[in-house]
């Protein structure tokens, strides 16, 4: 037959040898589809690896030790990455409403007579507890960005997939703590305007507090970067054997 009914695996009318196909093989059949799963919670360390290549990968927590060798198969591999993907998209629309949040608290501070601004003290309770947890906020986001930046180091000359897939969970840990910091930060500001020494004391807090949104702008772009080069290299499927 000819090439075309070889394709088909039927004879055409118009074949050109009119003698049609000597064999017609069954039509093969479709990828299973892999359903998505929850992802574990960001903070929880984990260590991905795939059942078919045994491969092991230690997996950092937010103090950048190795604390876990569990074996996890490639199916819930895959649907870690689109959670993963759920809560980037998350962290990205979340960080909007804090830009805009700079830009009013620039503008309420160019209106601001430096000479006519004083400072309200003693601070009350509430004032003291909201100081301490930006603080505190600040804190994790020092250590979530220490150890991603910790894991990228040691994975920077080889990298398997389970590996670009821990560098996404770490840098969403880091983006999810960027938020929270900015978060603690402006808010502070934008209620307790007259906690300040100074104007000058202001800007520096806004342009911190702006520093930590960039800082989880950077966060979900390397989460996105990891998870772009996981698939590239090793396919878009959503198939177990993408992992073998």
């Amino acid at each position: 037959m000819c090439i075309s009914c070889q394709r088909l695996g039927r004879w055409l009318p118009n074949c050109s040898d009119r003698r049609g196909p000597r064999s017609v093989s069954p039509p093969a059949p479709p990828p299973q589809i892999v359903p998505l799963a929850n992802y574990p919670a960001a903070g929880r360390p984990i260590s991905v690896r795939s059942d078919r290549t045994r491969q092991s990968v230690r997996s950092s927590g937010t103090d950048g030790s190795a604390v876990s060798t569990a074996s996890i198969d490639s199916t819930a591999t895959i649907n870690s990455v689109h959670s993963l993907m759920s809560l980037v998209r998350q962290i990205s629309h979340q960080l909007y409403p804090k830009e805009t949040l700079v830009t009013d608290l620039r503008n309420w501070l160019a209106a601001v007579d430096p000479v006519v601004y004083r400072r309200e003290m003693p601070w009350q309770p509430n004032v003291v507890a909201a100081y301490n947890e930006y603080k505190r906020r600040a804190t994790v986001h020092s250590s979530a960005h220490k150890a991603f930046l910790n894991y990228f180091s040691q994975t920077r000359s080889y990298t398997t997939p389970e590996q670009h897939l821990e560098r996404a969970r770490l840098a969403v840990a880091w983006g999810e703590a960027a938020l929270s910091v900015a978060e603690g930060r402006l808010t502070f500001i934008e209620t307790y305007r007259n906690a300040y020494s100074s104007t000058q004391s202001i800007k520096t807090h806004i342009d911190t507090g702006s520093d930590a949104i960039t800082s989880g702008r950077n966060a979900v772009a390397e989460a996105r970067l990891n998870y772009n080069k996981l698939w590239v290299a090793y396919s878009r499927a959503a198939n177990p054997d993408v992992f073998a």
